[in-house]
């Protein structure tokens, strides 16, 4: 069971987490609990990938693809109501525990899930799920654009912004492992207090 008393470790310490109201962590450890992971470290890992948690994230808007909020959502997401870039901008006005309960929880709902899945998977899952299960050297996509980044860019669910010239993923997988470095060992409890221990995901 996802741990959720007050005093105790619940997510990994990552700043703008640490800085969020109580409701916010409350909703981080309630969907974690949901998905069936053993922990929130996964999904708070995920969403500092992707957004440094910051609710009011946005993506760059070029050719390819607009990510808002949390989970840089895109409508390749294919969620409710939320088919069109007006819609998707919409997000970033919600609440974070509004877009954890919202968007991560449906969203991550339709894969099969278990208790030691990893941010890795998660990320995964969030990217480009009909490739999530290819090996890690898949190319993903090329910087100036290519038939490989044309038709797998299409099922693209959060915004990636393409830094090397090539993306596999190994590449995301590197990303996901240097995210949660920053949070330096340190978890926050329920009320945003810091815990110094050594946790692993």
């Amino acid at each position: 069971m996802v741990t959720r008393l007050g005093s105790e470790a619940c997510a990994p310490a990552y700043p703008r987490l640490v800085e969020a109201d109580q409701l916010t962590r409350a909703a981080l450890l309630d969907v974690s609990e949901a998905l069936g992971l053993a922990s929130a470290e996964p999904v708070a890992t995920l969403i500092e990938c992707v957004s440094g948690w910051d609710p009011r994230y946005a993506g760059p808007d070029d050719e390819h693809v607009i990510g808002a909020g949390l989970l840089a959502i895109t409508v390749g997401a294919r969620l409710p109501g939320l088919d069109g870039g007006g819609a998707i901008a919409e997000v970033r006005s919600w609440s974070a525990e509004r877009q954890l309960r919202d968007i991560v929880q449906p969203y991550f709902s339709r894969f099969p899930l278990s208790a030691d899945t990893t941010a890795e998977r998660l990320h995964r899952l969030s990217f480009l799920p009909a490739y999530a299960d290819e090996p890690d050297f898949t190319l993903l996509g090329h910087r100036h654009g290519t038939r490989v980044q044309e038709a797998i860019w299409q099922g693209c669910v959060v915004r990636w912004n393409l830094r090397d010239s090539w993306v596999s993923w190994s590449h995301v997988d590197a990303e996901v492992a240097k995210v949660r470095a920053r949070a330096g060992g340190a978890w926050v409890n329920l009320a945003g207090e810091l815990i110094e221990q050594g946790f692993s995901s």
